[in-house]
């Protein structure tokens, strides 16, 4: 479980700064290096969210009541700026998003153009 941790948050780290954790001084998960591609924006265009719903109105009611408490207090966290902190570490919605603007300018990674009109994503991103 540790393991599938790691490549989550890695997984995210790639997806905002394109670098992998131990850019960052952590440990980085036990999978090939050819698992790192940059998906920024790719990624982000490949979701399909009716997909995403079925998947996740088949399989919550298979969650045992730890991981249910767990999926809801995240979800929870999401969706409302309280609780951010301890998602974000200390940082709203809107810092994370402004955030991750500045690291596609920042590593000259490629971003929609609606990102440039607002200088942030979306608040749609958090649902990707």
């Amino acid at each position: 479980m540790y393991n599938e941790a790691l490549v989550l948050i890695e997984d995210l780290c790639v997806l905002i700064t394109n670098l992998p954790l131990n850019h960052y001084g952590m440990p980085s998960p036990d999978r090939p290096d050819t698992d790192l591609v940059n998906t920024d924006l790719q990624r982000e265009k490949q979701y399909d969210h009716g997909n995403l719903a079925t998947i996740i109105v088949s399989n919550e009611p298979l969650l045992t009541a730890e991981q249910k408490n767990i999926y809801d207090r995240i979800m929870l966290a999401v969706s409302a700026e309280q609780g951010c902190a301890d998602i974000y570490f200390g940082l709203t919605k809107k810092d994370v998003r402004k955030l991750a603007y500045e690291l596609t300018i920042k590593f000259n990674l490629s971003r929609p153009v609606s990102w440039d009109d607002r200088e942030m994503p979306g608040e749609e991103w958090f649902c990707l």
